[in-house]
Order: C-alpha cells, then sequence, then structure tokens
C-alpha cells in the first residue's frame, strides 16, 4: 500500500481498537435510503451548535470543522464533518509544530490499518 500513517497516529488508532468502533458505528447508522442531497449551511452550524459544538464552515475544503483542540500551539487535534452526496463523513486531522500528521477520512484509518481487507459500509446520519 503507498499511503500509510505516521507511526504515533496508527499506535494510537490501534490502541483505540479503531476498526472495532468504526464498524460499530456503521452497524448502528446503516440506513443509506433517507439521505439529504440538498442542505444550508448555516442550519447545519446551528445543529452543531444547539448540540453544544462550535462549527465552522470550510468553502475551500468543503466539510465543517466542529471540534478543535490545541496544546499551545504545538500539538492541534480537528473533526471535520464532510456532508457530500448527502452522507455523512468523518474526518480527523492532527497536526504537530503545524505539521501535518494525519488528514483523513475515518474510512481510509479502516483502510490503512486492514492492509485493506475490512470493507465497512459509511455510518449514515439523516
Amino acid at each position: 500500500m503507498a499511503y500509510s500513517l505516521q507511526p504515533e497516529i496508527q499506535a494510537c488508532l490501534t490502541k483505540i481498537d479503531f476498526i472495532k468502533r468504526y464498524k460499530a458505528l456503521s452497524k448502528q447508522f446503516p440506513d443509506r435510503e433517507n439521505t439529504f442531497e440538498n442542505y444550508e449551511n448555516e442550519k447545519v452550524i446551528a445543529v452543531f451548535e444547539s448540540l453544544g459544538y462550535k462549527a465552522r464552515f470550510m468553502k475551500k475544503e468543503n466539510f465543517f470543522i466542529v471540534g478543535e483542540v490545541k496544546n499551545k500551539n504545538i500539538y492541534t487535534f480537528r473533526f471535520n464533518i464532510s456532508l457530500k452526496h448527502g452522507l455523512v463523513e468523518f474526518i480527523w486531522s492532527a497536526r504537530h509544530n503545524g505539521e501535518i500528521r494525519a488528514g483523513d477520512p475515518w474510512a481510509m484509518f479502516v483502510t490503512i490499518l486492514s492492509n485493506d481487507t475490512e470493507k465497512i459500509l459509511r455510518p449514515c446520519f439523516h
């Protein structure tokens, strides 16, 4: 496989049994019939805010930043959500001293961690 994770990212995901957790999420939210194609960014942000998250839309990347944690500008972790094609895609990013250490959709983490042996459908939320 041409793409790999930074060793510390792979170790963290392995430690939390990421594949098992993602698989459980996929089984809990399998509905692919009732997707939403049209939505307003402002309404999506209002939903996140009603749940207690400060969110903003990044037009260039076409996703919402829903959570961000910084540690003295040394580490930055972001939780992003894309709503392309009417489905929800979770994206994590991690930076260390400004250098991107990870920045991938969760499905990509599953592919890398399993050496492309696990095929898990994305969780679907409406």
